[in-house]
């Protein structure tokens, strides 16, 4: 995408012309030139809590399993919750929900 977006800006190829070489549909290449959509967007809402913080909220919970410290989904929603707050951002229900949870897209390294 970058490099289609590189090559329209530098007038080096057309749109249509770029989408073909790079294999990148055109209406997304379209919303990303003139900065309608960011360049690492991700389809659907955006989210409650920055992708650094969940990191740490992952990264936290890791480090609880790997001392031998029972860290379930629950106590992970808690901790969620309190660092959504220290953010100033709210969710519903003081915590995120068990579906934010399955959608938590980070695994422990290490």
């Amino acid at each position: 995408m970058t490099a289609a977006i590189e090559a329209v800006r530098n007038q080096e190829m057309t749109q249509r012309a770029a989408c073909k070489t790079f294999s990148v549909p055109r209406c997304t290449l379209q919303m990303r030139l003139p900065g309608k959509t960011e360049l690492g967007a991700k389809p659907g809402h955006p989210t409650m809590l920055s992708f650094e913080d969940e990191a740490k909220i992952v990264n936290y919970a890791c480090n609880c399993a790997s001392m031998g410290i029972g860290f379930g989904h629950s106590q992970l929603l808690e901790y969620a919750g309190k660092m959504a707050q220290k953010r100033k951002v709210q969710f519903k229900h003081g915590k995120p929900s068990v579906r934010w949870w399955s959608g938590l897209e980070a695994t422990c390294t290490g």
